[in-house]
């Protein structure tokens, strides 16, 4: 059995929260945070071809404070706004662990990014940018520097990494950053996730699949469910060995007491269809190897996006937990947030750890059918509910955080409330935020369009 990781620190800016807090107390309002899809991003195209009405989307994303980071408006510029919203978290999930972001400097951090939308390369290649911009190009819209410019500009010396599995690849980055920590590649880790919409073709690309839901409702495990609905967002954790955070009396916020990754191979039949088998394989061997009993776990964040897979996912749980088992999805508050989406997953049920309520799951009203699966061996959660209520008799409250992508990476994650004598032997408090200055970068017409 590893050695447990603490969570200590938290930053996100999701549909209807900048903030952890601000995003737990939006969850906990029935109401969906989706908005029209943001045209005026994309005013360089007439005809975007976007049929859905809405997404999950945040105010500005193309905002940042370049001084704070001594980064040159004529780099910031050409910067992809992924590199930019994801350095920002990094150093407000610092403060919130109550870390100066200029004493890190040299420490053995590790910084796994999960990021895959493609959206800036379009920008980058066609965008209206004069020469000397250009130069700047090679580095701003390369995926390997949204970690690596965390760990340049912040002088972190653990592993940097961009991890892309698809829909996985918030939770896969989780499970890097664990692994490195317990095998010694880094003392602590920054785990980040960051998709933004930026321009219109992957919108349109998935709703000509069929996969966007024509009414922009997000609809997890439910009967009536059309498909599902995009989002955006940015979020980062900070993780550190659950002995260390004792000692040196950091705010424990949750205990990281297992991961793990898999792939289903060719036993689902096709690469973008899930398997409940393979999911199933998985949640147990992470239970086994870290001494779980899965009768502990009494609730899981779920994948569910109200797409074809969520029967699958269930049909996983049945096997795995106990009948009557509450789920929940955050997707139909905020939907789909693709490389974000687990790092979504994650900031809510340690929000609920924080405020000791998670919040229900929007959109939700009959559960689905599928051949197999057992009415009564998973209840989704449909209103807030006291963790009280949740905590299996004798144990801490404890929660699996489930994904999988397409292709066929799966992941999985359990997480765990800290028991009252850790949380009152924290003694360093989180960092009063430093204000961000920001100076709105817009994205370049693309010519030809």
């Amino acid at each position: 059995m590893n050695e447990p990781v603490a969570i200590v620190g938290l930053s996100c800016r999701f549909p209807g929260g900048d903030d952890p807090e601000a995003f737990h107390r939006a969850l906990l309002d029935d109401a969906p945070r989706f908005l029209p899809p943001p045209r005026e991003r994309w005013a360089w195209c007439a005809q975007d071809g976007v049929r859905v009405p809405r997404v999950g989307r945040l105010d500005d994303p193309l905002g940042f404070d370049c001084a704070r980071f001594r980064i040159s408006p004529r780099e910031a510029e050409t910067m992809d706004p992924h590199q930019r919203l994801m350095l920002e978290e990094a150093l407000r999930a610092l403060e919130d662990a109550g870390w100066d972001p200029d004493t890190v400097r040299g420490r053995a951090i590790g910084v796994f990014v999960a990021v895959y939308a493609q959206d800036f390369q379009l920008h980058a290649r066609d965008g209206a940018w004069d020469e000397i911009s250009r130069l700047y190009l090679a580095t701003g819209s390369a995926h390997s520097v949204v970690p690596n410019r965390i760990s340049y500009v912040l002088d972190l010396r653990g592993p940097s990494e961009v991890v892309d599995t698809a829909c996985s690849s918030g939770l896969v980055a989780l499970h890097r950053a664990v692994a490195a920590i317990q095998a010694g590649e880094c003392a602590q880790a920054l785990v980040g996730g960051v998709s933004l919409l930026l321009e219109p073709s992957r919108i349109v690309r998935l709703q000509e699949l069929g996969l966007l839901a024509p009414d922009g409702c997000c609809s997890p495990f439910d009967a009536g469910s059309r498909g599902q609905v995009l989002g955006e967002g940015v979020g980062a954790l900070v993780l550190k060995p659950l002995a260390a955070a004792l000692r040196d009396g950091d705010r424990v916020r949750a205990i990281v007491r297992g991961t793990g990754v898999n792939h289903q191979g060719a036993r689902s039949g096709g690469l973008t269809r899930p398997s409940a088998a393979a999911q199933a394989e998985l949640i147990r061997r992470v239970h086994d190897r870290d001494a779980i009993d899965p009768g502990e776990v009494g609730y899981v964040e779920a994948h569910g996006n109200g797409g074809t897979g969520d029967a699958i996912e269930l049909l996983a749980f049945q096997e795995i937990y106990p009948s009557g088992i509450p789920v929940g999805s955050v997707k139909g508050h905020i939907g789909f947030l693709e490389a974000a989406g687990g790092i979504s997953q994650l900031v809510k049920v340690v929000g609920a750890i924080d405020a000791g309520v998670m919040p229900g799951t929007a959109g939700h009203a009959r559960l689905l059918e599928a051949e197999g699966l057992r009415p009564d061996s998973c209840r989704i959660l449909r209103e807030a509910t006291p963790l009280d209520a949740l905590a299996r008799p004798g144990a801490p409250f404890t929660a699996g955080v489930h994904a999988y992508g397409l292709g066929g990476c799966n992941a999985h994650v359990v997480l765990a409330a800290p028991s009252q004598e850790i949380r009152v032997a924290a003694r360093r408090p989180a960092r009063e935020p430093t204000p961000l200055r920001r100076r709105r970068f817009p994205l370049p017409e693309v010519r030809g369009s």
